[in-house]
């Protein structure tokens, strides 16, 4: 698991009894934006494999890879395996999904100088020494999830990643419902397409609860917003103005 997990960032989370998060079910608050939900789920990708997917246990994804073909996955296990994936990798910005019931992070580095820095990153990955936030933003415009990994051992100096995620999109729901469900993670990072390291995280107990309930004032929040005024491209440039990419945590 990451060495330390930051704080989720708690300016939208319910409060319960005794100062304790109330559960939530993530699924069914997801479940009532469905008519807005849109997005190519990753098991849905190809036919092919979608038994294949579905059929994945959480374990097994040990080292998960981008396979040379564009498009791909490959996982190794007891059976090599390959399947497809929608869409493509943006360098260096974080995606996110889930397979066989767990949430699965997938990052290809590409810059200036990450052959000489990717050491790093995989003894990071090999010791468990990364770090990882989750957060929720919620702008009038549009609400907003943050995912934030970042890297420290050898580098000249940390290597903060993050991606700002469509509260719409079907992988993004799952990829937090499965998360918030067990706590676990697959984080799989490439340099340039080739396989650097894989490893499993997990959060605690207080930052799931307090992730999914902030994610649930999230939902709440969007469905307030009409439709012809939702705008996730503004509530994006906004945040960045207040937030280079790449701050550290």
């Amino acid at each position: 698991m990451g060495f330390f997990t930051k704080a989720f960032d708690r300016r939208s989370e319910p409060e319960g009894e005794e100062g304790e998060t109330p559960e939530v079910d993530l699924a069914d608050e997801f479940s009532s934006l469905e008519q807005w939900s849109h997005g190519e789920r990753f098991v849905d990708a190809d036919p092919r494999y979608a038994e294949l997917i579905r059929s994945l246990p959480p374990g097994e994804a040990t080292s998960m890879r981008l396979s040379e073909s564009p498009g791909t996955i490959s996982v190794s296990g007891e059976k090599q395996r390959v399947f497809g994936y929608p869409g493509a990798l943006e360098l260096n910005m974080p995606a996110v999904t889930e397979l066989g019931d767990m949430s699965r992070i997938l990052v290809d580095l590409g810059y200036a100088g990450v052959e000489q820095e990717a050491g790093g990153v995989a003894r990071d990955i090999a010791d468990g020494t990364w770090g990882i936030r989750f957060s929720c933003i919620p702008f009038r415009s549009y609400p907003l999830l943050r995912l934030q990994v970042s890297f420290y051992s050898g580098l000249r100096e940390p290597l903060h990643l993050e991606v700002l995620s469509d509260i719409l999109d079907r992988n993004v729901q799952d990829f937090y419902v499965a998360l918030c469900d067990s706590g676990t993670y697959e984080l799989s990072v490439h340099v340039m397409r080739s396989h650097l390291g894989s490893a499993f995280g997990s959060v605690t107990d207080d930052v799931r609860r307090g992730l999914a309930g902030g994610i649930a004032s999230l939902v709440s929040g969007i469905r307030a917003i009409p439709v012809h005024e939702r705008d996730m491209q503004r509530a994006v440039r906004e945040f960045e103005r207040r937030h280079p990419l790449g701050e550290g945590m």
